[in-house]
Parts: structure tokens; C-alpha cells; sequence
């Protein structure tokens, strides 16, 4: 498989006219006059980003038109790595930039005249690859000083494309690299399956054993720094969903959102933030939505339990349209009793969530209209451990789950009871 890049920037210098800039110029020139007092050297750039890393390179060439060469015969070409920048509309030789000691060197010969010259530059690219924070500045072109002829090439301004300067990138189709890593309960597969244009695609293969949900987010970068969430799927038990990318970028990566309990019981008046109950160690950007306004979630995840309820906090990546989403509860519990009683006031509360202990409500008349759900909490056996007593009252409830309730001079219209649950002392319904 093949990648064609075309330079951003090109242009020629020269040691006779020192001070002129050739950046607008179609023709690249290399080499020296016949009276030796003139030199010239070849300059490009290019973006290598889309270049994928993590596929094997098998060689870079640097590909060149000649149009038009002074000597007959063979000549020595070398290309050499560029230590410093330039700019093509204003670089010349008396400010050009310096480039490495060591370069590339090939042969061109009278064959190459009206058609192609390739040198390697294989060992360039893949210095500017490994090294993340070396910044590409570009390539020079010579030719031998000794040799006096001069060689032209067509620069990006010529007018036919087919004749620009271009790297050949060649990929190793036989070494794809295919990963696999054990994240948790999530196996991820990674491997560059298809040539997607001039860029390749990466795909992976995400299968869940666990029971937590999880969110596994595809995430780009240029550089291996900033990342972009640019898809998401919800991977359940014992599900195996495939992700692949199709965005031009140098990196990507899969990301887990794994929510640690499906339900956090916690006291109102307290904050809590969302991300402590999210695994998402490359802080992927979130989304949380909650659907009780007595417990709701802000942009930065935090909740607060304004009141007693259970709220479903949804969470979701932010930069991927549809994302799917994943969530947990938040269920806000009552202090005491005057908080009970004043839950049992509150026309905006439906759900009424008591924590282990003994609880009292008595003296109230609740509306049919409420339809009033309470629960408790239990034991690691299942067994109620929230104790409630219910005294001189006429209410509607629907339901009262996981709680041990006693039962005094009560109207109570509408109740579904855990049998296993409730002790009926002295009723009078």
C-alpha cells in the first residue's frame, strides 16, 4: 500500500544570486555552473501527519521530475535532513537553513531525463516519526560542487501535477500490526485493517466478560498529545462490537468509560462528583445528564441531592454525535425523621429513600394523587434493615419495598407490600 504526499513548501537557493528568493518559481534547481561561481540546492516540506506509525514503513522515497539536465551521464543526488526552518517566499542563500551531516545519496542518469528520480529518505521520515517532539523542518536537495552541470526538477508551481515533488511512503502489507490487551473485564483487538484514501484505517474489535457498563471511545490525535473522541460504543456482557476510524490522523486509541456501581446511596444535602464513580483513566470528555431535578448534574459532573429521590445519571462522550449512553443511580436518602415528614410534605417528591435504621412518620394525610414509593435498604442476604413505623395516618402508597414497617391506627389504600418484609401489629385498614 501506498501514500503520496506533495510538499506544503518548496523553492531553490543560490550562491550567485544570494539575496534573490525563488518561491514562486515552477523549476527546482541543483548543482553548480560551469564557471564554479554559482551553486544551487533545493529545499521542501512536507506535512507528514497523516503518515500512520503504526504500520510498518517498509521505504520513504523522495520522487522528482527532471525536465532538464546539463550533463550527459551519471551524477551523485543527495537529500539531507533540514535542522532549521524556512519559509519559501522568503528564504535565500545568505539566510538558508543548515541541515544534518549524514544524508541520502542516489544516482541519476540520462534515463531519468523526462521522467522520475527517487532518492531514499527512509532513515529522514522515520527519525521525524519516532521522535514526537521534533519538529519537521524539511529536506535539502544537492547535487556534488565538483560536478559542474546543473539539474532542474518541477516545483509545486508548475502547472501539471504529475510533475510535483512527492514522498512515496511504502507500507509493509505483511506487517500489519495487529495488538491485543486485557483492560479489566474488556478485551480490546486492535489492527490496520484498509486503506481509507490516502490514509489507513484502524480498527478494533472490543468484547466485555464483566458486568459494569462500558463506553469504549475511539480517540485521534496528531500529535500524541491532544486526543478527539471521534466515535463510541456501548460494549456489554459477553458482546464483541468492532470500531474503526475514518478521520486523517497520525495516532488513535481505544478509550474505556466503565461505570464502578450501578447505584450510589448517599445523604441529601451532600455533593458528589460523577467522575468518582467513573473509571475513564484517559479522561475522555463527558457528557452527564440527570433526569430528577431535586438531583441534578452540572457540566463538570457534579451532583448535588437537593432532596430525597433516586436519580438516573446518564453519561455519554461529548464530542460524538449519538453517542450511546451509560449510567447509574443516585439515590438520595433521608437524615431523620423531620426530614421524612417534610419529604412526605413536598408535592415535588415521589420516590422516598430511607437509610438503614429506625425511622417514625406519624400524624400525616397524603393525597391518592402522590403516589408515594418508599424503600429501604438491606443486608448482603437480602433483608430488610430500615425499620419504619407508620402511626396515625391516612395515606396512599404504592409501594414500600425493603423495609420492616409496623403499622399502627393506619389508613393505608393501595399498598403492594414485600411480604417478607413488613409486620402487621394492631392495623386498622
Amino acid at each position: 500500500m501506498l501514500e503520496i504526499l506533495f510538499p506544503i513548501e518548496d523553492t531553490c537557493i543560490s550562491k550567485y544570486n544570494a539575496k534573490v528568493n525563488f518561491g514562486k518559481s515552477d523549476s527546482l534547481l541543483i548543482g553548480s555552473s560551469s564557471s564554479g561561481n554559482d551553486y544551487y540546492k533545493t529545499l521542501l516540506k512536507f506535512d507528514i501527519s497523516s503518515i500512520f506509525s503504526k504500520v510498518s514503513i517498509s521505504r520513504v522515497l523522495l520522487r522528482l521530475y527532471v525536465y532538464k539536465k546539463d550533463k550527459t551521464g551519471t551524477q551523485e543526488v543527495s537529500a539531507y535532513k533540514l535542522i532549521q526552518n524556512f519559509n519559501e517566499m522568503e528564504v535565500n542563500w545568505n539566510n538558508q537553513p543548515s541541515h544534518e551531516e549524514l544524508g541520502s545519496s542516489s544516482i541519476i542518469s540520462d534515463g531519468n531525463l523526462n521522467g522520475y528520480f527517487d532518492i531514499d529518505v527512509t532513515s529522514i521520515v522515520n527519525q521525524w516519526l519516532n521522535d514526537k517532539n521534533e519538529v519537521v523542518h524539511g529536506i535539502e536537495v544537492i547535487a556534488s560542487q565538483s560536478a559542474s552541470s546543473f539539474i532542474w526538477f518541477r516545483s509545486r508551481e508548475y502547472t501539471e501535477e504529475y510533475m510535483w515533488p512527492r514522498l512515496i511512503v511504502e507500507y509493509d502489507d505483511s506487517k500489519l500490526v495487529t495488538d491485543s490487551k486485557q483492560d479489566g473485564d474488556v478485551l480490546i483487538e486492535s489492527s490496520n485493517l484498509y486503506q481509507l484514501g490516502n490514509n489507513f484505517s484502524a480498527a478494533y474489535k472490543v468484547k466485555k466478560v464483566g458486568t459494569k457498563e462500558t463506553l469504549a471511545v475511539l480517540e485521534i490525535s496528531d500529535d500524541g498529545f491532544v486526543w478527539f473522541s471521534e466515535k463510541a460504543v456501548e460494549v456489554v456482557n459477553g458482546e464483541c462490537k468492532v470500531i474503526a476510524t475514518s478521520s486523517s490522523r497520525k495516532y488513535d486509541r481505544i478509550s474505556l468509560v466503565i461505570i464502578k456501581e450501578p447505584e450510589l446511596f448517599l445523604p441529601t444535602g451532600s455533593p458528589v462528583m460523577a467522575q468518582s464513580n467513573i473509571i475513564n483513566e484517559n479522561s475522555a470528555a463527558l457528557n452527564y445528564t440527570s433526569n430528577d431535578v431535586n438531583i441534578p448534574v452540572d457540566e463538570s459532573g457534579q451532583i448535588m441531592i437537593n432532596k430525597t429521590g433516586t436519580a438516573n445519571i446518564s453519561v455519554n462522550t461529548r464530542a460524538v454525535m449519538y453517542s450511546p449512553n451509560i449510567s447509574f443511580n443516585v439515590v438520595g436518602q433521608v437524615k431523620d425523621d423531620e426530614e421524612l415528614s417534610n419529604a412526605l410534605d413536598d408535592a415535588s417528591i415521589t420516590n422516598i429513600n430511607i437509610p438503614a435504621g429506625d425511622f417514625t412518620i406519624f400524624n400525616h394525610n397524603i393525597d391518592v394523587s402522590r403516589n408515594i414509593n418508599i424503600s429501604g435498604m438491606v443486608d448482603k442476604q437480602g433483608k430488610p434493615i430500615t425499620n419504619l413505623i407508620l402511626s396515625d395516618m391516612y395515606m396512599y402508597i404504592l409501594t414500600l419495598e425493603n423495609i420492616k414497617v409496623e403499622l399502627k391506627n393506619l389508613n393505608i389504600i393501595g399498598l403492594t407490600p414485600n411480604a417478607e418484609g413488613i409486620n402487621l401489629k394492631d392495623n386498622s385498614y
